[in-house]
């Protein structure tokens, strides 16, 4: 069953990459501290961190491949973001090793393919769009405010010693930088990649226009 094509705004999917990379900014600089903190040692950090990839790259295999199969990406990425903060959540509910470790492996099982969930629902924003032969959605500004939300939130909070002698409008500042760096970045690389793409499908297809190339959608778009 074909999933509704309801438009979207690049804002919108712009602010859903914000808050799927943001977390992870959190989480680079500070998990390994709060396992010391509730008395890991070293090998015991380095097993949790260790594990966690493996179940990261293993839930990226099992669960993005069922969104493209059956278009329900957004009812995936909600049910993976309920399990991940249930697994997260409750690990701070105890401190024994294999119930940390359960819990946030479990969190990052579901974690995982967040990401991979919200590029699929922009991609398929991105080809509506194609089809019905609207404004080309700027995946440039999607992708550039999550990428630049991740590293900011990491290098705010990881050098707090030395935003604690900064001015808040300096402060403000260096984040505005940083977004717009970051943003411009990715508008510049996902324009690029556009252009790559649709001149290498009028390569393979020349004189084909989108109907043709995607059939599927249209009916979705007609229906």
């Amino acid at each position: 069953m074909p999933p509704s094509q309801h438009p979207v705004s690049a804002w919108r999917l712009a602010a859903l990459n914000l808050l799927l990379f943001a977390p992870v900014g959190v989480q680079l600089p500070f998990m390994s501290l709060w396992y010391a903190s509730i008395g890991f040692g070293a090998e015991a950090i380095a097993f949790v961190q260790g594990a966690t990839p493996v179940a990261r790259f293993a839930s990226n295999l099992l669960i993005p491949p069922i969104a493209d199969r059956r278009g329900n990406a957004p009812l995936l990425l909600a049910l993976c973001a309920l399990g991940a903060t249930a697994g997260f959540a409750f690990a701070g509910l105890h401190s024994g090793f294999w119930y940390v470790f359960a819990c946030v492996v479990a969190g990052t099982f579901a974690q995982g393919p967040m990401i991979a969930l919200g590029d699929s629902m922009v991609l398929r924003e991105a080809r509506r769009r194609a089809v019905a032969g609207e404004r080309a959605l700027d995946y440039g500004l999607v992708r550039g405010v999550g990428s630049a939300g991740v590293l900011r939130v990491a290098d705010s909070l990881h050098a707090g010693k030395r935003l604690d002698g900064a001015r808040p409008l300096h402060r403000l500042g260096d984040g505005g930088v940083d977004l717009a760096v970051g943003g411009r970045f990715g508008d510049v690389a996902g324009g690029r990649v556009a252009q790559v793409v649709a001149h290498r499908e009028e390569q393979h297809h020349p004189g084909h226009d989108q109907r043709q190339r995607y059939p599927d959608e249209c009916q979705y778009i007609q229906t």
